[in-house]
């Protein structure tokens, strides 16, 4: 516990300061988010005005804080889960604060962090307003999505009730908790139609088509798929990102169409981007094997291979399958990208704008951060890359 108290104090000291590292931002995050004390105390925190009051109050006090410290620590009952409830007023030498850790982690602050700060000028308030307050945040995407039946009806997905939402001849359409559509056929379909599932700009949705094959959808994409797989092959076809787990039926194949590519496999994994906004078509294999197909030209992947449709199509041996995939574990990953790379993917989750005000060249951007974090928090941990963002309503302005 005392390791863990140590950690705390240096990740909100470094932030503080000015110098924590992307992978420490998205830590002290992490901290933030776990309870509403620990985000009730931060963000007293980071007024210094309230750090003069509290430094105030700390030479005026009778007691022993470092007492105090200790006693927190030690305390018991948080390790068991904190304490119902918190004063929204934050005295830590007057018995108003509940959450010893972070009672622990802000007097070494008020102790030491001052004196660090005020010499070195460093402007608190400036980068505060670099990412606006909550009440102009925007929240993450969600499990959103349009299901366009074969007759055209279409059905808004994030609004219906669980349970059965529409019947395709002898398919049974059924929406699950969670985001999650699926597709029930008898082993003879007498008719086939298709439908089309439509995530918006901060939508996903995750689809089990009639053969058992699952398919998420990121943001701005889009499925095509028949109600029963009746041929000799099964094919669908996409838009924007999806990742694939495709059923294991060897005498029937499954091909995904995009754009002018084909990708053909039997039982296998993987993840395709074909956002129209980026320059690559790639497709990440995870598992089994899929051979694609475009023009005049064919690859075969195997796991840990990528394919990359641009001007030409080649292989990458040695891809980065979990980046490839960390939209469909919930966040958000960064491997040297440019800033023009990272603001796309935001603007698709978060359904906002992106302008530029200055040059969009600087520093390349590595690390991870949870794509159910607000779009302030996301900002936060990039401006310590050394770019600055304003939100004005759905627009992200980056600045120089």
């Amino acid at each position: 516990m005392e390791n863990f108290n140590e950690r705390i104090r240096y990740l909100i000291m470094q932030h503080l300061k000015g110098e924590s590292t992307i992978h420490e931002q998205l830590e002290l995050q992490e901290w933030v988010n776990a309870s509403n004390d620990h985000r009730e105390l931060f963000d007293q925190f980071s007024d210094p005005e309230r750090l003069k009051e509290e430094l105030k109050e700390y030479f005026e006090a009778q007691t022993n804080i470092w007492d105090k410290i200790d006693a927190g620590i030690k305390t018991p009952a948080y390790i068991e889960g904190p304490a119902e409830s918190v004063t929204r007023t934050i005295h830590p030498i007057r018995h108003h604060i509940r959450s010893y850790v972070a009672a622990a982690s802000l007097l070494l602050i008020i102790i030491t962090g001052y004196f660090w700060l005020r010499p070195r000028h460093t402007p608190i308030e400036g980068r505060s307003a670099s990412v606006p307050v909550a009440a102009r945040d925007v929240a993450p995407g969600g499990d959103k999505a349009i299901l366009t039946l074969a007759n055209g009806a279409t059905i808004v997905l994030d609004n219906a009730q669980n349970g059965a939402i529409a019947q395709q001849g002898a398919t049974s359409i059924t929406q699950l908790t969670g985001g999650q559509l699926t597709y029930n056929t008898p082993a003879k379909a007498a008719s086939v139609g298709y439908n089309t599932i439509s995530t918006p700009l901060g939508g996903q949705y995750k689809v089990t088509l009639p053969d058992q094959s699952k398919v998420w959808l990121n943001s701005g994409s889009s499925l095509r798929f028949p109600t029963a797989f009746t041929s000799t092959v099964r094919e669908v076809s996409i838009t924007g990102e999806a990742y694939f787990e495709v059923a294991d039926n060897k005498s029937m194949p499954f091909h995904v169409k995009v754009n002018d590519m084909d990708v053909t496999v039997l039982g296998t994994h993987f993840n395709i981007m074909a956002y129209q906004d980026e320059d690559l078509v790639k497709t990440t294999l995870l598992q089994g094997a899929v051979r694609v197909n475009r023009e005049n030209q064919s690859v075969m992947l195997t796991p840990g291979q990528q394919a990359q449709a641009g001007k030409g199509l080649r292989v990458i041996s040695d891809a980065n399958t979990e980046e490839a995939v960390a939209w469909k574990e919930g966040l958000f990953e960064f491997n040297s990208a440019g800033i023009e790379m990272v603001m796309r993917t935001l603007a698709r989750w978060y359904n906002v704008d992106i302008r530029y005000e200055g040059s969009k060249t600087g520093n390349r951007l590595t690390g991870k951060i949870r794509r159910d974090s607000n779009l302030s928090d996301v900002l936060q941990i990039l401006s310590t890359s050394g770019y600055h963002f304003k939100i004005e309503g759905k627009t992200i302005l980056v600045l120089p």
